[in-house]
């Protein structure tokens, strides 16, 4: 946990599409054209739920990411995973810290302050962090946005355009399905079997604050 950080986008991403069109056909069983902008706009709609949900952009761009109010040895970054020759400094009150004082944890997007000193504030850190979309987005992100894509398909075919996304922290993957006996039973219970697997998905990639 640490402050919040304040994020400036220098070359921002072309696609937050988390999954192909393709792959949302091929779940759904669809091969006619027919259907292409729905389901374009739907992939868009739940890439951008999730990643609303998870509190962070998949998406790689390049960033300069200022912190502030600090007292911790670690840095969390926005964007990550983070290659390590697409990380390109760290400055502290303006100077550049030298790369010796620093640990980079490209994977969690951690970056670690070795010297036990604080550094001076503000301190910011230029990086190009995240996906390149759709390629690159792991297959259990892949999988939950695919399982939301179809979730959100099947409420448009049901005539239910409202789809009830999911919340953040305390909130759960939550859809009402019209057709369910018991609204009150499912919602206790988390929903049905492919939203509590879309939640239990997404946990592991979503990004906590303090």
């Amino acid at each position: 946990m640490q402050s919040k950080s304040m994020v400036q986008i220098i070359e921002p991403a072309s696609s937050f599409a988390l999954i192909s069109l393709e792959e949302l056909k091929a779940c759904l069983k669809i091969t006619s054209t027919t259907e292409d902008a729905l389901l374009t706009a739907l992939i868009n709609q739940s890439s951008d739920a999730v990643s609303r949900y998870c509190n962070r952009v998949f998406a790689k761009e390049k960033v300069t990411e200022t912190f502030r109010q600090t007292s911790y040895d670690c840095l969390f970054l926005a964007r990550w995973p983070i290659k390590e020759a697409e990380f390109e400094a760290v400055t502290a009150d303006g100077s550049e810290v030298d790369a010796d004082e620093y640990e980079l944890d490209g994977i969690g997007g951690r970056l670690t302050n070795l010297t036990g000193t604080p550094w001076a504030e503000p301190i910011q850190v230029t990086y190009k962090g995240g996906y390149l979309l759709p390629d690159e987005a792991p297959p259990s992100l892949r999988q939950a946005v695919t399982l939301l894509g179809r979730e959100n398909y099947n409420a448009v075919q049901r005539g239910d355009s409202t789809v009830r996304m999911i919340g953040h922290k305390e909130s759960r993957v939550i859809y009402f399905d019209p057709n369910a006996a018991n609204r009150g039973a499912a919602v206790s219970q988390g929903g049905s079997a492919a939203q509590r697997a879309i939640h239990d998905l997404l946990t592991h990639f979503t990004r906590f604050e303090a």
